[in-house]
This record gives C-alpha cells, sequence and structure tokens, in this order.
C-alpha cells in the first residue's frame, strides 16, 4: 500500500434507497482500505444521485450554512444514510475505515475531498455523524492526525469547538479530547482563536469543578492508549519521546494564561507548566504518576508513526510520478510514429542528424483524431492519457499544440545520448509542421527554460521562419544566466561556428549584453560598435523608466548624451532627481533604479563595450555619468563581470590578451578582478576608487569564514601594514573608505587600531552597544535609559544583577540579538576578546547572566580568528602554521579559547557547560566535562534548562562521562528528563557502582 494515482470512480447516492446506500458505503471502504479512493493527495470518488428525493438528508447538511463549503462525497454519502437509522452500524464502520486511512497518511496536504484542495477529506462527514451519533464524536478527534495544517484549515478547525459550545464537556467530548493525537485541534476545542475571541471553559476547569472526573479521565486515557498508541508527528527522535507526548495531554487541558501557538521546546513554559496545579496536584506529578502506572503494566508501544512515514510513501509517489512522465521507451514510439508517415526515414534522419529541413515547408499537416492504435501503439496510449483524457477526438491540432510540452515529453531518453544539443529544436520542428504551424503556448516555452537553462522570450512567427540552429542561437542569447565572463563564455561554447546575423538576434538587453562580449573578444565591425552605442542608450533610458525623471532631467540627459554637456552638471541633476532618501553610504546616494533587475545585463553591455578596441562615444559619456552618480556601485559591478573565471582570464591564450593585460605568475584568488583594474585604470578612473575598490574586494574576501588561507589574507595585512607607518595616507584612505559604507569604514578603522597597537577604539564600542540596545527594546519604549545602564554598568558604576534586570524589564527577551545581520558590520561580541580586561570580564558576566538567551550573543568565534590573523590575540598555544588548516579545526580551537577566556573571567561550571551544549562541538563540550570535578558541589544543576540537559544526555550517551551528572539527571524534577536518562543508567550501571 501507498499514495498513488488512481482513475476517478462513481458510486451512486440513492437516499430513498437502502439497499444502494448500503452497496455504496461498503464499496467506499473497501476503495479505502485498498488505498484506491485516492488520486494521491485528493478523493476520487465522486456521486451518481438522484437529486429527486434528498429531502430526510438536507436537513443534516443545514448545520454547515455559515461555512463556505461544498458538499463533498463523503458528506453527501453520510448525509443521505444517516437519514436511515438501520444503517448506523454501517456508517460507524465507514467512519472507521476513514479515520484509519487518515492515520495511515498523517498529512493533511494528502487529506483533500477536491482536486482543487480547498476542502478536507472525513472532518465535515464525521461532524455529520457526531451530531448526529455522539457516542462516535472521539472519531472526529482520532481523524485530525497530528501532521495537519492548522494555520490554514478553517473550518475544520472550529467543529469540535463548535460540539462544545452546544454540549459542554460531555463523556463522549472528553473521549474526543483523548483520542486526539494534535495537540492544537485539543486546544482549540475550547479556544477559538481570532473567530472566537472569547474562549469555551477549558477542560481543567471541568475537571476542577468535578473533581471526581479527574480519575475517569486518566482511565479513560490509560484505555485509548492500550487500545491505539499515539501517532507521531514525525518519525525524528524528538516527535516519538512518549512522556513528552503523555505530558501534552495535561498541558493542554487549559491555555493556562499562554495565547496563540505554544512551543513545548521552551524550557520556561515547560517549567511553568509542571508547576501548574491541577486538583491539588501538578501537571508533572498526575503524568509522572500516569507514566508509572503504564510502565508497569509493561505494555506497549506506546507512540507508533504512520505507514506513510514508516514506508516512505512520498518518495514512492514521486519516483512513480518521475517515472511516468518519463516512459522507457519515449524516444522508440516517436520513431515509430515517423516511421509510419510518408517520408518517415526523413523525419527520423533530420531529427537524429540534423541536414536541409527545407522539406519540412511543404509538408502535409497530420490530424492526430484519426491517428489509430495500430499505425503508432505507444504513442496512441501516450496521447490518450496524457493529453486526450481517454477520448481520441480530443487529439485536435490546437490541443496537441496547447500540450506539447506532455507530446514531447517522451524526448529525454533521446536528449540524453545526443552529443547534438540542438536535436530538441529539430523534433519540434517536425511537430511545428505537423500541426500546421500552430501558436506554441508561453508556459512551453518557460518550461523549456527551466529545462534548459534558456530563456525562450522570442517572437512566435520569427521562430518558426528561422533553421533550428538559429533558433537555438536567440535561446541562448536571451538566456536568464548570470551575465559575468562564465556565462557569456558558457553561451558562445553552446553556440560553436560562426554566430547568426546581428539582425537575427532577439530584441532583448542581454543579447546585446553577448554581443558587446564578442565585440570586445573579436574586435567587430564599426557598424556593431555603433549599433551598439545606440542601443545601450535605449536600454539605459528604459531602466529609468520607473524613475518618474521631472522633464528638465530628462532634457539635461538628452543633452549630455547627445553633445558635449560637462558630466558634472548632468550628475548634479540627476543626483537630485534620482537618490533615495536612506543613502547607500555617507558619501554616496542610493538609487532605486540600480535596484531593477533590468540594469544588470545594461551594464555589462557597457563593460564589455568599454573593452573594445574603439568604444562607442555614448559608452564613453554613460560610463563617466554612472562614475559621478554611483562610483562603488558601478566599479563592483564592473568587477562582477569578472567573477568565476576560467584559468586563462578572459582571453583563450596569454596571445590575445591586450598591452594592459600581464598575468600573474603566484596563485591570487583575484587575478581577473586585477586585471580589471588595470583596464578600469585606462579608462582614467581615479586612483584612490581603484584603491578603494581593491581594498574592498579584499576585504570581503579574508571576511569570509571559510577564507582561511594566507592568500587571502596577506593584501589585507600588508595594506594594514602599510597605512600604520603612514598616518597621512592612512587618514585618507579611511575618508575614501567611506563610499563603501561607514560599516566597512568602522571595521579597518579598527583592525588598523588593534595591528598597529593604537587604543582601543572606544567611540566603536558605544555605537554597537546602542545598537544592541535599539534593536532589542521592547516596542514603545527609548533606549536612553537602558543604554545609559549598561554603560555605567561596564564602567563599574552599577551592579550585574541591575544591569540584567534592566535588561529583562526592557528588552524582548525570546527574540535577543546582536542586531540585524551584516556581514561587514562589527558587532559588540566581535569586541569581547578585545576589550579591556574589567570591561572584557563585565560584557562576558553580562551575556552569561542572561542564561540561554544570551548564549546567542557569543557568535563571535569566526571573527576571532580575524582577530588572531591580525595578530590581536595572544595564542601561544595554538602555532601559526595551523592557522590556515582547515575552518572545523580552527572553529574547535576557538570554542576552546573562548571558553578559557571565560573561565578567567569568573564563567561559573554550570554556564561554560550550558554554553558549550549550547553552541559548541561536541569535541569541546566533552573537554568540558572532563574538566569538571566530580567531588565539586552540584547544587548549580538543578538550574541548567532542559534542552541544556537533553543535550547532556546524548553526550553521555556516546562516551561515559559526566557519571555524577547522569545520577542526578535520573532524578530530575524533569519526568521527560528522566524518563532519558533510565536506559542510560542500565548501560552504566557497572560505573555507577
Amino acid at each position: 500500500m501507498s499514495l498513488r494515482h488512481n482513475p476517478v470512480r462513481y458510486l451512486e447516492i440513492e437516499p430513498g434507497n437502502l439497499a444502494s446506500l448500503q452497496a455504496s458505503l461498503s464499496q467506499f471502504r473497501t476503495l479505502l482500505d485498498n488505498h484506491q479512493a485516492f488520486d494521491s493527495y485528493y478523493l476520487a470518488v465522486q456521486e451518481r444521485q438522484d437529486r429527486d428525493d434528498w429531502s430526510q438528508a438536507l436537513p443534516l447538511l443545514a448545520c454547515f450554512d455559515e461555512w463556505e463549503i461544498h458538499y463533498s462525497f463523503d458528506m453527501l454519502l453520510f448525509a443521505a444514510a444517516l437519514a436511515h437509522p438501520e444503517l448506523n452500524d454501517e456508517v460507524a464502520a465507514t467512519a472507521r475505515a476513514m479515520v484509519a486511512y487518515c492515520r495511515r497518511v498523517n498529512d493533511s496536504a494528502y487529506l483533500f475531498a477536491d482536486e482543487d484542495g480547498e476542502q478536507q477529506f472525513a472532518v465535515f462527514a464525521l461532524y455529520l455523524l457526531a451530531r448526529q451519533l455522539p457516542q462516535y464524536s472521539y472519531l472526529l478527534g482520532h481523524a485530525l492526525v497530528p501532521y495537519w495544517d492548522t494555520n490554514l484549515d478553517y473550518p475544520s478547525c472550529m467543529l469540535l469547538y463548535r460540539l462544545v459550545q452546544e454540549r459542554g464537556w460531555t463523556q463522549d467530548l472528553i473521549k474526543a479530547y483523548l483520542w486526539c493525537d494534535n495537540d492544537r485541534f485539543r486546544r482549540a476545542m475550547y479556544d477559538g482563536g481570532e473567530e472566537h475571541p472569547t474562549p469555551l471553559p477549558s477542560l481543567a476547569s471541568h475537571l476542577t469543578h468535578h473533581p471526581e472526573a479527574l480519575a475517569a479521565f486518566q482511565n479513560s486515557l490509560v484505555r485509548r492508549l492500550r487500545a491505539v498508541p499515539l501517532l507521531a508527528f514525525s518519525d525524528r527522535e524528538e516527535y516519538t519521546d512518549f512522556p513528552s507526548l503523555l505530558m501534552a495531554f495535561f498541558y493542554d487541558l487549559d491555555s493556562w494564561g499562554e495565547q496563540g501557538w505554544r512551543n513545548y521546546d521552551n524550557d520556561d513554559l515547560v517549567a511553568r507548566l509542571d508547576t501548574q496545579l491541577l486538583c491539588g496536584q501538578s501537571l508533572a506529578q498526575h503524568g509522572s504518576a500516569l507514566l508509572q502506572r503504564l510502565r508497569q503494566e509493561g505494555q506497549g508501544p506506546w507512540v507508533i508513526i504512520s505507514d506513510s512515514d514508516r514506508l516512505d510513501w512520498h518518495s514512492q509517489l514521486a519516483e512513480e510520478e518521475d517515472q511516468a512522465a518519463t516512459p522507457d521507451r519515449s524516444w522508440d514510439y516517436l520513431r515509430a510514429f515517423f516511421a509510419s508517415l510518408p517520408r518517415g526515414q526523413a523525419l527520423i534522419d533530420y531529427v537524429v542528424r540534423g541536414g536541409d529541413n527545407r522539406f519540412l515547408g511543404q509538408y502535409p499537416p497530420f490530424d492526430f483524431r484519426k491517428l489509430k492504435r495500430a499505425q503508432a501503439p505507444d504513442l496512441y496510449e501516450h496521447l490518450l492519457f496524457w493529453v486526450a483524457n481517454d477520448s481520441p477526438q480530443e487529439l485536435s491540432c490546437d490541443i496537441m499544440a496547447g500540450n506539447i510540452g506532455l507530446v514531447l515529453m517522451g524526448a529525454e531518453r533521446l536528449l540524453a545520448t545526443a552529443k547534438d544539443q540542438d536535436i530538441y529544436w529539430r523534433l519540434l520542428d517536425v511537430f511545428d509542421a505537423l500541426l500546421a504551424h500552430p501558436q506554441w503556448p508561453a508556459s512551453f516555452y518557460q518550461d523549456l527554460a527551466k529545462q534548459y537553462d534558456i530563456d525562450l522570450s522570442l517572437s512566435q512567427s520569427r521562430h518558426r521562419s528561422l533553421p533550428a540552429q538559429d533558433k537555438l542561437a536567440q535561446a541562448l542569447l536571451a538566456a536568464r544566466e548570470g551575465l559575468n565572463l562564465k556565462a557569456m563564455q558558457a553561451i558562445e561554447a553552446k553556440l560553436g561556428g560562426p554566430l547568426p546575423a546581428p539582425e537575427l538576434w532577439p530584441d532583448s538587453p542581454k543579447a546585446r549584453a553577448f554581443a558587446a562580449y564578442h565585440l570586445a573578444k573579436h574586435q567587430g565591425e564599426a557598424a556593431l560598435v555603433a549599433y551598439l552605442g545606440q542601443q545601450l542608450v535605449k536600454d539605459w533610458w528604459a531602466t529609468l523608466s520607473s524613475a518618474a525623471l521631472p522633464k528638465p532631467c530628462c532634457q539635461a540627459l538628452e543633452r549630455y548624451l547627445q553633445s558635449g554637456e560637462a558630466v558634472e552638471e548632468t550628475a548634479a541633476a540627476l543626483g537630485q532627481a534620482l537618490a533615495k532618501e536612506a543613502p547607500y553610504s555617507p558619501s554616496q546616494p542610493a538609487y532605486e533604479w540600480l535596484e531593477q533587475d533590468d540594469l544588470e545585463p545594461v551594464l555589462a553591455s557597457l563593460f564589455w563595450q568599454l573593452l573594445a578596441a574603439t568604444p562607442a562615444a555614448e559608452a564613453k559619456r554613460l560610463f563617466a555619468l554612472l562614475l559621478a552618480l554611483a562610483p562603488v556601485f558601478t566599479l563592483s559591478r564592473f568587477v562582477r563581470q569578472t567573477q568565476k573565471t576560467n584559468p586563462n582570464g578572459w582571453f583563450a591564450d596569454a596571445s590575445q590578451a591586450p598591452d594592459w593585460y600581464q598575468p600573474q605568475d603566484d596563485f591570487s584568488p583575484s587575478q581577473d578582478e586585477e586585471a580589471c583594474y588595470a583596464f578600469l585604470a585606462q579608462l582614467s578612473v581615479p586612483a584612490h576608487l581603484l584603491e578603494l575598490l581593491a581594498t574592498f574586494g579584499h576585504y570581503q574576501q579574508a571576511l569570509h569564514p571559510r577564507n582561511h588561507e594566507p592568500c587571502y589574507w596577506q593584501k589585507v595585512l600588508g595594506r594594514l601594514d602599510y597605512y600604520g607607518q603612514h598616518p597621512a595616507a592612512a587618514e585618507a584612505w579611511l575618508g575614501h573608505l567611506a563610499l563603501a559604507g561607514e560599516e566597512v569604514q568602522a571595521w579597518f578603522q579598527m583592525a588598523l587600531h588593534l595591528r598597529c597597537g593604537q587604543p582601543f577604539p572606544w567611540p566603536l564600542f558605544w555605537t554597537q552597544l546602542r545598537r544592541f540596545v535599539d534593536f532589542n527594546l521592547l516596542p514603545g519604549l527609548g533606549g536612553e535609559t537602558l543604554f545609559g545602564q549598561l554603560q555605567g554598568y561596564l564602567q563599574g558604576q552599577l551592579p550585574l544583577a541591575d544591569a540584567l534586570a534592566a535588561i529583562k524589564d526592557q528588552c524582548l527577551m525570546e527574540e535577543l540579538a546582536l542586531g540585524r545581520y551584516n556581514p561587514h558590520q562589527v558587532q559588540l561580541s566581535d569586541m569581547l576578546w578585545l576589550l579591556p580586561k574589567d570591561t572584557g570580564d563585565r560584557l562576558a558576566q553580562l551575556f552569561l547572566g542572561l542564561g540561554v538567551e544570551g548564549f546567542c550573543l557569543f557568535d563571535s568565534d569566526w571573527r576571532s580568528l580575524l582577530w588572531l590573523q591580525l595578530g590581536c590575540l595572544d595564542w601561544r598555544h595554538y602555532p601559526s602554521n595551523k592557522r590556515y588548516g582547515r575552518w572545523e579545526d580552527n572553529r574547535i580551537e576557538l570554542d576552546r579559547y573562548a571558553l578559557e577566556q571565560l573561565e578567567r573571567q569568573g564563567a561559573a561550571p554550570q554556564q561554560l557547560l550550558e554554553l558549550a551544549l549550547f553552541q559548541f562541538d561536541e569535541f569541546v563540550c566533552r573537554s568540558v566535562l572532563r574538566r569538571l570535578d566530580p567531588k565539586a558541589e552540584t547544587s548549580w544543576f538543578t538550574a541548567m534548562n532542559s534542552v541544556s540537559k537533553q543535550n547532556l544526555l546524548k553526550l553521555i550517551a556516546k562516551e561515559p562521562q559526566g557519571l555524577k551528572m547522569l545520577a542526578l539527571l535520573r532524578q530530575d524534577s524533569d519526568l521527560r528528563i528522566r524518563e532519558k536518562a533510565l536506559p542510560l543508567t542500565v548501560k552504566y550501571r557497572h560505573l555507577l557502582k
């Protein structure tokens, strides 16, 4: 059994015919049991109904009037059958079959009642059953499986709520609660969410007012578990933990003051729920007693996973769909069909080998509605199944053209073995002739673009008039690939041979970018230079269309591009009109139009035109204007054109390189970028901009956590050392860096201070502290008070307890973070090891004192490697020859260094262990565990959170260390921890004696 595709089946629903209804119920059960009722994700059973006799059934359906739902097959069948008490047992048996199918699948995405996926299967029919026969209400709860998208499924989530609203907490509805394995649906029985903001009395409230019912509740839960184990959300270990699932039945008795979604991985929440009282005992005590009772009975299993997870039905379905989409003998049936046609061998030879296709112009169209099974059996079956819906009369030319992707889906086998990448186009040529040159659907081109990484946004009429090779050229020239050198070379390699005439190229900026590349490499004719220059201006104007330029700006721009107006005047006028409010950096405005995707091919075309021997005048002037408007942006985009090149750079061999291109003998990760810098210098780009560009490029390479090779650092360190010896040049250099943004400037300023032994940059530190405060403040609060309190603490003027209290009172602790992620930004934690000792100790204690919420603030390990490379950290125990090793090795050493530093800064054993378990490598965690003194005081251990204790158990399970901790875990107040510690106690009993 598995998820599978099944044809639609029709069953009779005759409301007044008992025998017919009984037969339909029986047939429906059989289809469900045999997995023949669904077409993968939706119910493939529909009704043939006699609508003349629904007088008894229609009143039952009136309960759905307030909801906009349609009557699916299962609802209609139950409504008709429930009008006849004689069929109650048959209906109940069918309901059990429906529930069993839901639990085998355990995924609401594969339990739809309709092909549109707008309504869930089973639940509304079971709701009808629960209203008519309350003793079967539990089946509705049982059908609401754990893997159910409760966020998007209204009104399914309201069905049990409506029953509780009408009846209160009857024994039948308490049973529905106990048989429901979805914790959100259990809570939804009394919490109506946004639709019903006033909740109903909870089940906990009912039990509190009827304490005698508590024992019955617990006994019913035991009986339920004996009858049917709990269904797990998935087969992952954390979802099959029985103590946690059992405790959730007690947690879900009430909202306990929590609003919305509840995360039971939240230790604070679980700790509070464990101490919550119900009838004089805590929830943890109730759960522990019930678990002990079940353990003593020794039955089980208490938790199971669905058949879908156990047998991986989803993968099987995907594999079956893939096999169906690519028939094994796909090309064989196309070949057999061609062979049956006039000049069939010529068609086959053209598809396989190419050649003259002029004969296709006079080839007669073929009416596929007259295709006979005997003529091409495999193609006939393929078209009936995929295109014609089992009706040969559906195979008109229009329908065939509209489904050409399905018709030709069998070409994959041919393409997989073909050396000629043009073969698909020739196959399309043949069908173009057979279908009388139809208008192919746009979706077909989109599918081809995804399949072959090309964009076929071409004129349909032109497509039909061109030979296949020119079609491929058009497709590649309009490619949706990246526009750097690698992409250009890939397009050129795919085309091979001479290029088609420019007038055959698509009217696309991307095609013109390739033309400019071709011009730069092969130095084309003057006519091509002029054509590209004119098109460049046109394309650039198109990118400005959304900017709504004032008329004077448009006139100024036109004068500049057509005459000799000074670039400064035009840049000033355009800069004011185009600038956004927020600047790109303090020294460079930001422009909305620069962020448009359409600008990339225009810049690529400009770059390659400038590289030509005689670039168009329009290209030179446009480059000068862009350089005046946005220098960093423009130059960085130019350098991007050279990334990911082949070993020989821009040119196939060194003999093709111009004079300015000097290949380097030594390895450099930016060889082609440096060639680009040399080229930009030829265009009179100011030296300080080239210096800025080089600095920024090296900085980005060195700053990547995995770029630990010496070559990435040598130029950064050399640059810092040079400016450390030339203060005046350093000041000017830092000023130019502002063009790249204040974050980059701040990083280099700090690195220069540290590398050259200058004082710690306190202004930058206080700026980052304020950024931390502002990012984490509760809404509506100002940051001045908290910033002043933290500044006072770090300067020794405020106790740690007061600083921690200030953060907890004024910050959103659940989402505490250093700030919005920015790889160029120096974070507060990056300075932890660089601060003077007193301030560094206080900052570390502040982070540690925040507990688990504060551990994320130690996210500075790879930054520490940067400080190590800069020579700012004293790591005598870490030889320099290891500093350029694997990142994983460096990280372990960084973790060790961090823990040693924190230990010197006064961190308690509990804090070190929790921090290590929270985010450090397992190897480092074991080393911390070894260092713990087994004779030391362990009262602090009880303060560790549940997640840390669970991680510790996983660590102990792999290696018998921390056995004293294991003894404490075996006595932990958390039921889940005790249960997980029990098997380890048995495993290591010989060591615990």
